[in-house]
């Protein structure tokens, strides 16, 4: 997308929403004035402002259109700023977002690193009456690399499924997203609220939480979509979204096909919310769209510029996806207008 082009979430004739997303270069984002910053996400090479109390974290992904792009999440209600060890947490009447950002020493074995991360913020959660995270993202360098014999992403998996064991309130667990970058630290950023989202499941593929042991010893515990109704402004929020049906990868080593395919998922889930009362029409969308191989950038891109029509509203990401053989990954929120 356009750098400076923002992608604001404000339905008209609604109450105001509950937060909104902009994606802005480092100078843009510097020159705006906005009072009430619930935190920014950056992705690229980014020097932060040593004075800012909002949560910043530098990702391990690096965008494909520009040297960096910042994901600014913000309110139109009042922030109050919060820090738990490493944790750092923006809440107003309405939302908690908050990140953590943790460096894994060497040797240092991932699943405690994880289980703790993800212990300290559901602690703080709780602590806050924010009971209802409806959204993480999970940054993890080299997420399909060799640990000591197993993947890093399912060390991820199992570290992040003990803690949820322990402390998570829900009956399914909240959307998510967990991609690789090629360096960094680990970054786990979320999205919480008074009341749960309402989880939807997609007919075309196995809930990612009941997946066979094939895919590890813990399964991934995220749910592939959810509305969240954010005080009559809804959002629908979908998972990272693949090549997958059933519980399998499709098309191996064929990025249109994949494309295609992921975008049949991303349908399918749209149709599901629609049955589940999300408007037909009127919707904003944002989107991330991982990219495991830059030099297929055009081509994705060609895909997803002929469902939409246009990618105004979505940043491209140099990233690895969760399984070796998946060479591209879509989420998305998408707001009712």
């Amino acid at each position: 997308m356009h750098a400076d082009q923002s992608v604001a979430f404000k339905p008209a004739d609604m109450p105001l929403a509950p937060f909104e997303v902009q994606y802005l270069t480092p100078a843009a984002f510097k020159a705006s004035s906005d009072p009430s910053i619930l935190g920014v996400i950056a992705y690229g090479a980014y020097e932060p402002d040593g004075q800012a109390d909002y949560p910043v974290a530098s990702t391990c992904l690096d965008p494909l259109d520009e040297d960096c792009i910042l994901e600014v999440w913000s309110s139109p209600d009042p922030v109050s700023y919060h820090r738990s060890g490493a944790l750092k947490a923006s809440i107003t009447e309405r939302i908690c977002f908050g990140s953590i950002e943790i460096k894994q020493g060497e040797g240092e074995a991932l699943e405690p690193i994880i289980q703790h991360a993800y212990d300290t913020l559901l602690s703080f959660l709780g602590d806050h009456s924010f009971p209802a995270p409806i959204r993480f993202w999970n940054y993890l360098p080299f997420i399909n690399d060799d640990d000591q014999g197993m993947e890093r992403y399912r060390r991820f998996n199992i570290g992040r499924y003990d803690s949820f064991a322990a402390r998570l309130g829900l009956s399914v667990p909240p959307v998510a997203s967990a991609l690789g970058g090629h360096a960094g630290n680990i970054v786990v950023y979320f999205l919480a609220a008074r009341e749960p989202a309402e989880t939807i499941e997609n007919p075309r593929q196995v809930s990612a939480y009941a997946y066979p042991a094939i895919y590890g010893p813990r399964s991934p515990l995220f749910s592939r979509s959810a509305i969240f109704r954010g005080d009559h402004c809804p959002y629908f929020m979908i998972s990272g979204t693949a090549s997958i049906v059933g519980h399998e990868s499709r098309h191996p080593g064929d990025v249109d096909a994949q494309a295609v395919e992921t975008l049949t998922n991303i349908r399918a889930l749209i149709q599901e919310a629609e049955r589940q009362g999300f408007p037909r029409t009127g919707k904003s969308w944002f989107l991330k769209i991982y990219v495991r191989h830059p030099e297929d950038l055009e081509r994705i891109r060609g895909h997803i510029q002929e469902i939409l029509g246009s990618d105004d509203h979505c940043i491209y990401l140099h990233a690895d996806i969760c399984r070796p053989e998946l060479l591209l990954e879509l989420e998305g929120v998408c707001i009712a207008s």
